[in-house]
C-alpha cells in the first residue's frame, strides 16, 4: 500500500522535495505546502505547530526560540520529555498532535 505525502514528510523529518536534476528551484513542493499548513495552522493554534515541528524535529528551532526553551536537543526524545518541555500534559500533547497530523493532511489533500 502506497504511503501518504504526509507520512513520507513525517518519516523524512520534514525534508521531501520532488523533481528532477533540472537545477532550478522546484516553486511547489510537497515540503512548502506543508510547511505552509504547519504555518497557518499555529497562526490558530501555536500549540498545535510546536507539537508537530517537536514530534517530527521538523523545524523545532523555531519552537525553541518562541517559547525561549533552554537546553532542548531533538535527539530521542519521548513524547512525555516533548510535553514537559512545552509545560503540557502527554495527553494534550497527543491531543495536539492527533489535531495537527489531521489539520495538515486535510490542508493537503485540499491542495493535490
Amino acid at each position: 500500500m502506497p504511503r501518504s505525502l504526509l507520512a513520507r514528510w513525517m518519516d523524512a523529518k520534514g525534508h521531501l522535495v520532488f523533481g528532477g536534476g533540472s537545477g532550478g528551484v522546484p516553486l511547489d513542493t510537497v515540503e512548502a505546502r506543508i510547511e505552509d499548513a504547519v504555518r497557518d495552522m499555529g497562526r490558530e493554534n501555536p500549540l498545535r505547530e510546536d507539537v508537530l515541528r517537536l514530534e517530527y524535529a521538523a523545524g523545532w528551532w523555531l519552537v525553541v526560540v518562541r517559547r525561549g526553551l533552554r537546553g532542548y536537543e531533538p535527539c530521542n526524545l519521548t513524547q512525555l520529555q516533548n510535553a514537559l518541555h512545552l509545560g503540557v500534559s502527554v495527553r494534550t500533547y497527543r491531543q495536539r498532535l492527533a489535531e495537527a497530523r489531521d489539520c495538515v493532511a486535510k490542508r493537503l489533500g485540499r491542495r493535490a
